[in-house]
């Protein structure tokens, strides 16, 4: 008789958001992350080099655009420059 054994399980990122603090698996968050200019931009993708940070796609709407994102981050913006360890991070765009 043969012992068979259970195929190994899966792995799940777990992310925290950063806005509101939840903790829910990598595939239903949105990244963030700083280009060299340190414009603030949504990593769709999940490609980009460097620190990201990682928000609910409610709090910035589903299909937000860089833009919007930056509108909704802005009182965010001090907390939001650490998290990404970019002191010209440009988060309101005028």
């Amino acid at each position: 008789m043969a012992v068979t054994t259970p195929p190994p399980s899966k792995h799940i990122a777990i992310r925290t958001c950063f806005a509101t603090k939840t903790r829910r698996p990598q595939s239903e968050l949105v990244r963030l992350c700083a280009n060299t200019n340190g414009q603030l931009h949504i990593d769709r993708n999940r490609t980009q080099p460097g620190r990201g940070a990682w928000v609910s796609p409610e709090f910035i709407g589903p299909e937000a655009s860089d833009a919007e994102a930056r509108e909704r981050l802005a009182p965010l913006r001090s907390a939001l420059r650490y998290r990404l360890r970019c002191p010209t991070l440009v988060v309101l765009a005028r």
